[in-house]
């Protein structure tokens, strides 16, 4: 039998990639902001001497006033940097709570 213990796992998340879709604004059953959209990133994997591009995509979601600034501000294509944590959207796909996002500027 495991032991159970009063400490939450650590769960942190930081993740660079583009805006594909969104942002899409709604408000919660409580009035607050909340703001999602879907991050692309990209990665490169060398396997057997070929390079081979692998997207992934990822649920993000805000909250509050960073919620708003990024409704405001976020557009297709934009690059961002993500710091949260991870969090259910379904049954089989999780996604990130973003505490902090970051526009990148090429």
């Amino acid at each position: 039998m495991k032991k159970q213990t009063d400490m939450n796992d650590l769960n942190s998340v930081t993740l660079e990639g583009i805006v594909k879709e969104g942002p899409w604004i709604q408000h919660s059953k409580k009035g607050e902001t909340q703001c999602s959209f879907l991050l692309e990133q990209h990665q490169h994997n060398n396997v057997d001497g070929i390079l081979k591009e692998q997207k992934i995509y990822v649920a993000v979601k805000t909250q509050g006033r960073q919620a708003k600034y990024c409704c405001e501000h976020l557009s297709s294509s934009k690059r961002v940097r993500i710091v949260g944590r991870l969090i259910p959207v379904d049954d089989d796909r999780i996604g990130i709570a973003a505490d902090h996002v970051n526009f990148i500027v090429d």
